[in-house]
């Protein structure tokens, strides 16, 4: 929002020359990894807006306030980061858009002058990595605690349990308890964080920024959604799930088509080498097909790992010849009007497998 308010006392005004796209669009390239790497951050720019769904049992009346949530930040979103571009094309010509590092401090600097502009840039972005920070630290050490309740990772009790931190201290209101926190999976979250920092050390920050940003949105947003549109095409053609769905086939038909589109290209395009190097990679050390080749190495790993788990250790060790059995029951209480999950208890144990009985038939006696 300062941006865009910055954006209308600036002295310049670009927007006929960068608006305009016989001029904005003139010696373009068709450089297909420029488009992949466009994409990619578009979609790490609009990314995060499902993190609210991990964490649904922390919110008061999740079934009104949740849907209202989202129509109203996702759309704060689309407005604002539009007009940020918007205020960028007035601002900033053609040529620094292309030459500069940063166009945000390209920005900043015709706006306020190449001796304020690094301080308040660094200030943005200081504050936009903090609430960041906190919004994924809060939601995905959630995630990182189902996976462990789940018991499909090394010390999963440690990792899965809530605890209430200086108990002795807090309130003794049997009425007004406190929150108990997941520090196992804070600390889980933060151990995964650290590792990523260490892994990229060596990179320069743009190219190691550039490398884990690639790798959060193939991974978690490009790969997911491909297999999900595909999945909503094969209900709708080879399911009857068209008579259960209250939409009309040919719009739940078109949405399933541009996500299949809009995603797929990414998932393949990632594999195709530039055959020119574009203004993006100038001082970019990662090659090309980083980005696929370490995201499916990670993906065969995890796959690797569970079918170790699934079907290798029951069969060998003290574990031959037992399955793994989780058994999971909530507990709700009502809050305003609402079921809510208060409580779950979690039991992991290794069970003998139960051969199934053996039927020889029945004799049926005349009546």
């Amino acid at each position: 929002m300062a941006i865009c308010v910055l954006s209308g006392v600036a002295n310049t005004n670009h927007a006929e020359e960068n608006l305009n796209i016989s001029k904005s669009f003139s010696h373009a390239h068709s450089n297909i990894d420029s488009y992949t790497q466009g994409i990619l951050a578009v979609f790490y720019a609009y990314s995060g807006y499902n993190q609210a769904n991990y964490v649904l049992c922390e919110i008061d009346r999740p079934r009104k306030n949740f849907v209202r949530g989202i129509i109203i930040a996702v759309g704060m979103i689309c407005v604002l980061y539009m007009l940020v571009n918007l205020s960028y094309m007035i601002v900033v010509t053609k040529e620094q858009q292309l030459q500069a590092a940063d166009v945000a401090l390209a920005f900043l600097t015709n706006v306020v002058g190449v001796k304020y502009a690094a301080k308040i840039l660094v200030t943005f972005t200081t504050i936009s990595s903090f609430g960041n920070i906190l919004g994924m630290t809060f939601t995905l050490s959630r995630v990182k605690q189902e996976i462990a309740k789940e018991g499909v990772i090394p010390f999963a009790k440690f990792f899965g349990e809530n605890r209430t931190l200086f108990q002795r201290y807090r309130n003794k209101d049997e009425f007004n308890q406190p929150e108990p926190t997941p520090i196992g999976a804070l600390f889980l979250h933060w151990l995964c964080a650290v590792l990523l920092i260490l892994i990229t050390w060596p990179l320069k920050p743009s190219s190691a920024y550039r490398i884990l940003a690639n790798l959060y949105v193939y991974l978690v947003d490009v790969v997911p959604s491909f297999i999900m549109a595909v999945g909503m095409l094969y209900l709708r053609f080879f399911t009857n799930w068209a008579a259960k769905s209250p939409l009309p086939s040919w719009l739940s038909l078109t949405a399933a088509f541009v996500y299949a589109i809009t995603n797929g290209f990414p998932l393949v395009a990632v594999w195709i080498p530039p055959f020119r190097t574009s203004d993006m990679d100038a001082g970019l050390v990662v090659p090309s097909m980083m980005t696929g080749l370490l995201s499916w190495v990670l993906l065969a790993c995890c796959v690797l790992y569970w079918v170790s788990f699934r079907f290798l250790l029951p069969r060998i060790g003290a574990r031959k010849g037992k399955e793994f059995v989780v058994e999971r029951e909530p507990v709700f209480r009502t809050q305003n009007g609402e079921r809510v999950q208060w409580h779950e208890i979690v039991l992991h144990s290794w069970v003998v497998k139960s051969e199934p009985e053996k039927r020889t038939g029945y004799i049926l006696e005349d009546i």
